[in-house]
């Protein structure tokens, strides 16, 4: 039979299908899921979040009681701090437990007809909710406090919520893991449900969402009370994570250190939020610095991920000066690399590099983690004050544990060096990206692929471009205890410090850190930033005889422990070394030492260090009252129902942008059977569930057809105060997709840096794509992915940096 864990997303060449024929009328999709609402409030960088979900369908659609089955994606550093569950009327508090019991105690239930719901935890980003009992015309809410941490995007802040969860490369060494759980169930264009959402915003000067129209709800209240924050829409199909940006009111001046405290009496510890933004003056002179880039080539980046994550790279290259070096490799099933060492970023190893990567056609798997312990296995470069791996990719894996051991260990050498993610999709893996720069102390940035909100190309370019310079290195957050642990790796600190990794802070840039640290007894804590040197850059201290309550620090803490404890279980280390590690995380591992060799066979030395963990996470997340692979929450109403029929498995929508099928008007794209025996349907026929087959001829879209040339300008630009109209025009009657710019020039000098091609679409203020002129003018082309509405009018426009005549003729060619 077909294995519903297992995920290859590379290209075919070409495979056969079985289709099952379908009736021509067909009636609606069973989808007892009606919708998902995030409500809640977000007060400077905290959010307090309630994601409802809402069960119900009719007696006409289905006349007997059923289990409904959704996996459903959470922010992988958010903390589930409840679950109520409510049947109609009868509202039930879920208890957290283990989830051998939690399983135990709802199979027994659905066993006696009862009304039950159970929430599991697969991976740090992906839940497992079943709900038995969903009887016909009765409404069923599940409902899940969170708390989460905004993330620094810049100077601003932003909140990420992921709404369904796309398929992973599973490697075949990685079966045995767990990590597979983490597939989703089903995936359709449309699954049938919908995402709403009613946030209350309070402390922002402006806010905005790169990935849905927003609506705000005016009130008769004071500005003090916040701002009511809708979907445009009211309802959407969760086909990508919706992302939110906000300003915060700021003083005159940026802080360079704030700090929060939360007292725990019952551990007798603080809990602590330090933010550090960097000085307003950006330092005269750039370190040298050396980067290794890592550019995804596997199915799942085909089309204009590929091609943009390509071009930025080239830009990227020749942005750098001959005082730094690099290196360049390509992944798929296979690591290509250019060269096998370091290099010098001078004229000729650029040049050589960019052609290189263009010639780079293949395609295949994600195999990230092996190309990342490639990279660090490089022999680091001489002199390089800043060291860096840049990986481009949609991180959508299951090997996290050992990826994450390569992360721990980039930055614990003599040489270290940070990792930073640039994710290119419209549903991240987010959950894997974010504790690789936690651990790394590297950086994370998001991108969408959707042709309708941004140029990728574009994007890339800048976030590339920040990325290059960054403020000050090598920092350490110091407080005065003789033992801290937190959301970063433990460093060395002063005499009587102990102190925290908070790696490099790039220009625009803050950075916040999450830790525990012993009371003892003391009435204030106080915290350092540390240069490399160990010069005090900034301080900020709490008196904890005054400190407000902030129990939400404590659950942060305690969902970022539970999720380096996760990654550890699936790391694959031997025995003895697990225990090492367990060991430089603070944990007490006593009674958990056994005398045990090490084991030659890989399933049994993953079973052996399963044992050993189950327990610990168990332990760890009730203490914390948190779910984890060792938890589960479970609610059950005692009263006696009748029995279900049949166990109906939710959809998740196929990630906005992906292009796993041929179009056509059928949404299906996979399922995937249940991965335990509680979701089988008991050998009865299955209610006309929420999937259908794939379609023959279905799949990964093959490469496409090179776009068509049309040239739109020929001539010598007359620019005035700064600027010079080259084309405008609507291009069509329909909806077409830009595809490409080519551009060209015969005499005049260099244009330089500032000067830029703004390509505007529909909206004629603000320009969709900005292009560098003089890099355009260097690679010939470069790839656009821009959606044009029907009729919609379209200009480009030369910006230059002065009023100087434009000398030299330029030919401007354009693909759609």
């Amino acid at each position: 039979m077909f294995n519903p864990n297992l995920f290859l997303n590379s290209l075919p060449n070409g495979f056969g299908v079985l289709e099952i024929a379908q009736r021509e009328e067909m009636g609606p999709y069973f989808v007892p899921l009606v919708k998902t609402e995030v409500s809640g409030e977000i007060t400077g960088p905290l959010a307090r979040l309630q994601t409802t979900q809402h069960y119900h369908f009719s007696s006409q659609t289905w006349s007997n009681a059923i289990e409904a089955v959704y996996r459903f994606p959470l922010s992988g550093d958010v903390a589930v701090i409840g679950a109520t569950v409510t049947f109609g009327g009868v509202r039930i508090q879920a208890m957290l437990t283990t989830r051998k019991e939690a399983e135990a105690r709802y199979r027994a239930a659905k066993e006696a007809g009862k009304q039950a719901a159970l929430t599991t935890r697969e991976a740090p980003d992906v839940f497992t909710l079943q709900v038995t009992g969903i009887r016909p015309d009765e409404d069923v809410r599940v409902e899940i406090q969170t708390v989460q941490l905004a993330r620094a995007h810049g100077l601003d802040w932003s909140l990420r919520i992921p709404l369904t969860t796309a398929p992973r490369y599973v490697r075949e060494d990685e079966g045995a893991t767990g990590s597979v759980q983490g597939q989703p169930l089903a995936l359709l264009r449309d699954p049938g449900h919908r995402f709403a959402l009613s946030l209350r915003l309070y402390g922002a000067e402006e806010f905005s969402s790169p990935t849905h129209e927003l609506a705000v709800k005016t009130e008769k209240e004071p500005a003090a009370a916040g701002v009511q924050i809708e979907l445009a829409g009211g309802q959407v199909v969760p086909d990508r994570d919706f992302v939110l940006r906000w300003q915060p009111q700021r003083a005159a001046k940026t802080p360079t250190l704030s700090l929060q405290a939360h007292v725990d009496r019952t551990d007798d510890a603080v809990y602590l939020l330090a933010a550090i933004a960097p000085p307003e003056e950006k330092p005269a002179a750039t370190p040298a610095r050396e980067v290794i880039l890592l550019v995804d080539h596997s199915g799942s980046m085909h089309g204009p991920k590929w091609q943009a994550a390509d071009w930025a790279i080239a830009a990227f290259l020749r942005e750098m000066t001959p005082a730094d070096s690099f290196a360049l490799a390509c992944f798929h099933n296979t690591v290509e690399w250019y060269g096998q060492a370091v290099q010098p970023a001078d004229a000729a190893h650029v040049q050589a590099t960019v052609a290189w990567l263009k010639e780079q056609k293949e395609s295949g798997g994600t195999n990230l983690g092996a190309a990342l312990e490639q990279a660090l296995d490089l022999p680091p470069a001489v002199g390089a004050a800043t060291r860096h791996v840049f990986i481009v990719t949609d991180a959508q894996v299951t090997d996290a544990g050992r990826i994450l051991r390569l992360a721990e260990d980039a930055i614990a050498g003599p040489t270290p060096r940070r990792i930073s993610v640039l994710c290119i999709d419209a549903a991240p893996n987010d959950a894997l990206t974010n504790e690789i720069v936690r651990r790394s102390g590297g950086i994370a940035r998001y991108l969408t692929s959707d042709p309708q909100e941004e140029d990728i190309t574009t994007a890339l370019e800048e976030v590339l471009h920040a990325w290059a310079q960054p403020v000050l290195t090598n920092l350490r957050l110091a407080v005065d205890r003789e033992m801290v642990t937190g959301s970063r790796r433990q460093a060395s600190g002063p005499d009587g410090w102990a102190a925290l990794d908070a790696g490099d802070l790039p220009a625009g840039q803050s950075i916040w850190l999450t830790a525990r640290a012993p009371r003892a007894d003391a009435s204030a804590v106080t915290a350092r930033l540390l240069a490399a040197d160990d010069a005090v850059l900034a301080e900020a201290a709490v008196d904890l005889t005054r400190a407000p309550d902030h129990p939400a620090l404590a659950a942060l803490y305690g969902a970022a422990r539970l999720n380096t404890l996760e990654y550890v279980a699936r790391a694959q280390f031997q025995i003895a070394d697990l225990v090492t590690e367990l060991r430089k995380l603070g944990v007490n591992v006593q009674g958990l030492e056994r005398p045990q060799r090490d084991k030659l066979y890989g399933e049994n030395q993953l079973l052996a260090a399963a044992e050993m963990m189950n327990d610990l996470l168990a332990r760890e997340a009730l203490h914390y009252g948190l779910p984890s692979s060792a938890t589960a929450f479970v609610a059950i109403r005692e009263e006696a129902g009748n029995p279900i029929s049949h166990t109906v498995p939710v959809a998740n929508a196929v990630p906005h942008g992906w292009q796993l099928s041929r179009p056509g008007p059928s949404p299906a794209i996979t399922q995937y059977a249940p991965s335990s025996p509680m979701l089988e349907s008991q050998g009865r026929p299955l209610p006309q569930a929420g999937f259908m087959p794939m379609p023959a001829g279905g799949g990964f879209s093959g490469p496409s057809s090179p776009p068509r040339y049309t040239q739109i300008y020929c001539g010598v630009p007359r620019p005035e105060d700064g600027r010079a109209l080259l084309y405008a025009n609507a291009l069509d009657v329909r909806e077409v997709t830009l595809k490409g710019l080519r551009a060209a020039r015969t005499g005049g000098d260099d244009p330089g840096d500032q000067a830029a091609l703004l390509l505007y679409v529909s909206d004629l203020i603000e320009a969709r794509a900005r292009i560098r002129l003089r890099e355009l003018l260097r690679q010939g082309e470069r790839p656009l992915n821009v959606a044009v509405p029907a009729g919609a009018a379209v200009q480009l426009v030369l910006e230059t940096a002065d009023r100087r005549p434009w000398e030299g003729k330029l030919t401007i060619e354009l693909a759609w």
